[in-house]
């Protein structure tokens, strides 16, 4: 319900930044990250100034993208046991952080 919201506020106003974000966040949460990206890109590209909440999506998304593209390569052997991400040997998968077994990935020390 909140994509078709989205691209139909989309149509009615196509200069305006809002609608593709909110398509993007929608996709996001979907799982459908290429789409997501492209139309974080697009709202970026509407803006007159840098946004940086575009920005960290963008960042985001594109982060997300490889990390899943590397783990189709090399898919996690186990699982973080703080944030339930898997996990590549020690490093885990969701933050790229350090883990070592049993202790939280996530800057716990």
């Amino acid at each position: 319900e909140a994509l078709a919201d989205a691209t139909a506020a989309a149509q009615l106003e196509p200069k305006w930044s809002k609608p593709p974000y909110r398509q993007g966040l929608a996709l996001e949460q979907m799982g459908r990250l290429d789409e997501a990206l492209e139309r974080f890109q697009e709202a970026e590209a509407l803006e007159t100034e840098p946004n940086e909440t575009l920005q960290a999506c963008v960042r985001r998304v594109s982060i997300t993208l490889e990390s899943l593209a590397a783990n189709s390569k090399n898919p996690p052997v186990a699982v973080c046991s703080c944030c339930g991400a898997g996990l590549n040997t020690t490093v885990c998968v969701r933050c790229q952080r350090v883990a070592l077994p049993g202790l939280p990935c996530h800057g716990a020390l």
